[in-house]
């Protein structure tokens, strides 16, 4: 004990500063451990889960060409991490694992870059961070995001400031390593990561053009960014199949927004999450209070902005990639999805606290705390009370009560992911308009063409659905018929419902699960259609 407290003497960590910590990681840990499998899995955690199973590496490499957008890296993590601890609330431990692990990297880097003051109130804003505790209780590959975004915030940093009387940082040094690693594993975590290497690119680039001082660094930043070329040179074939996808998913039923609105709905979507989220200014009032200085005397007022290599940073690594996400997402992608943003969320952590303490008196700044605390709050409980997925209820229904000779219908196909990760039956399946077999990674290329043209695809289920169905079994028809999605675009499962009704008699219909975002009701045909086998 008296060799750790030596050690924080050393570091200058105060008995007070350690404790204020302690809580702050604590109230991290408790909102992202709490109730963390109430719910079951939704279809993009178990679409994630099924893709992790293949094999490794080259079945899920080759899975990730028709069934996501994401490069590999969480997968492989996935794929043995659930091999040692297995079940729901196991595998949304292993976000809740790097989420965690995001709350002291972001105090220890704002004590290296700022001040003790700053890096306690930036870990506590990543602990509350109403954006952060919802990917870090997912399965699914976001809360690596920040993470990496935060190392690269780091190193950046330091390469840029590194003592002119010092050689510039390279191959031998331990900050272009960290640049160049953090960098890649931005770039194998998400197509999201190349949006903040950008960023910290065009920082490096403005830096260069006004301190000419820095120019030095030029060829060691080139060169450390060829490097991060050369490691990502590996997943340049799969990215350029998965290109194919891109878009795929898009459809009349999404919301078409322009650049502008991306940009703010990002800025909403990462800093207030649900409420305010219509009202930006309050935030921008918050990251104001963290950029610009005012000095108010009896004499004299003033608004400016103090340039410094750190603040232009955490301005670029903030702004930059929500930016750049907005220009360069191609234009058949018009709503961009939020989790672009975590790789701004550490430079968000540090501009949020600089504000919080610029406001004097602290009883001041303590009472906006207080305020933002409880905005976060609510949200955060809205959160938890939102139910993802029934399909986990709705999965074990068919399991007590479907017969062996049963067929089961799915519709729409992308809910059978979730179905049958739940669903152990060897019952006969088919996923409209996707396949006429069992359905656990949904094929995305071409899936909105598909959707586009259902009604083609109504009466090729119904053939194999009665083909299959032997005399005396039951049509179990599981569709989401009571809303979701409420789009004309697929009337085709009710369509489709109304052949089964025709031919089949009326349904006894299960509708009794718990309200939920994807949920489904279940339409079980008892009776046999002339002429089934």
């Amino acid at each position: 004990m008296s060799r750790v407290r030596a050690r924080l003497n050393r570091l200058g960590i105060t008995r007070r500063e350690l404790v204020l910590f302690a809580v702050v990681l604590a109230i991290g840990a408790g909102f992202r451990l709490y109730h963390l499998d109430t719910f079951g899995l939704w279809r993009d955690e178990t679409q994630t889960v099924f893709l992790a199973r293949h094999t490794f590496p080259g079945g899920i490499l080759q899975a990730l060409t028709s069934a996501d957008v994401s490069p590999p890296l969480y997968y492989f993590l996935l794929h043995f991490w659930e091999r040692l601890w297995p079940g729901d609330w196991s595998l949304r431990f292993l976000s809740v694992v790097i989420g965690l692990a995001f709350i002291p990297a972001v105090y220890w880097v704002g004590r290296k870059l700022f001040d003790p003051n700053v890096a306690l109130l930036a870990a506590f804003v990543a602990a509350m961070s109403p954006h952060h505790i919802i990917v870090a209780r997912t399965v699914r590959m976001y809360a690596i995001l920040s993470l990496g975004a935060l190392a690269g915030l780091y190193f950046t940093y330091r390469f840029v400031t590194r003592p002119s009387d010092q050689r510039p940082a390279g191959p031998r040094s331990a900050v272009w390593w960290g640049v160049v690693l953090s960098f890649a594993l931005l770039m194998y975590t998400h197509n999201a990561g190349p949006f903040f290497v950008l960023a910290a690119n065009l920082f490096v680039l403005l830096e260069l053009l006004w301190h000419r001082e820095t120019r030095r660094l030029f060829w060691p930043w080139v060169g450390a960014q060829l490097c991060v070329v050369l490691l990502y040179l590996p997943e340049l074939p799969l990215l350029l199949q998965q290109m194919r996808l891109q878009g795929a998913v898009m459809g009349p039923w999404h919301t078409r927004y322009s650049r502008l609105e991306n940009v703010l709905n990002l800025f909403n979507e990462l800093t207030g999450l649900a409420w305010p989220a219509d009202w930006p200014v309050v935030w921008m009032a918050i990251i104001a209070l963290g950029t610009f200085t005012l000095e108010l005397r009896r004499d004299f007022a003033a608004l400016y902005l103090r340039f410094s290599t750190l603040l232009n940073l955490a301005l670029i690594g903030f702004f930059g990639p929500i930016v750049l996400a907005a220009v360069l997402t191609p234009r058949d992608i018009e709503s961009i999805p939020s989790y672009v943003t975590l790789v701004s969320l550490p430079a968000l952590c540090f501009l949020v606290a600089r504000g919080v303490n610029s406001v004097r008196p602290r009883l001041l700044g303590l009472a906006l705390l207080v305020a933002l605390s409880a905005l976060w709050v609510k949200t955060v409980s809205w959160t938890y009370r939102l139910r993802h997925s029934n399909f986990r209820e709705i999965a074990a229904f068919a399991t007590e009560h479907i017969g062996p000779d049963d067929v089961i219908v799915i519709a729409p196909d992308y809910v059978a992911t979730t179905f049958n990760y739940y669903f152990q039956g060897e019952q006969k399946q088919a996923a409209f308009p996707a396949a006429l077999e069992r359905v656990e990674d949904i094929t995305w290329l071409g899936w909105s063409k598909r959707w586009l043209n259902a009604a083609d695809y109504v009466q090729p289920t119904v053939d194999y659905a009665l083909a299959e169905l032997r005399p005396g079994a039951r049509l179990w028809y599981i569709a989401t018929l009571g809303g979701y999605p409420n789009d004309p675009s697929f009337s085709q499962i009710r369509v489709l419902k109304a052949h089964f009704d025709s031919l089949l008699g009326d349904a006894e219909v299960v509708d009794s699960f718990p309200r939920a975002l994807e949920t489904a009701e279940i339409y079980i045909y008892s009776q046999s259609p002339v002429g089934a086998r």
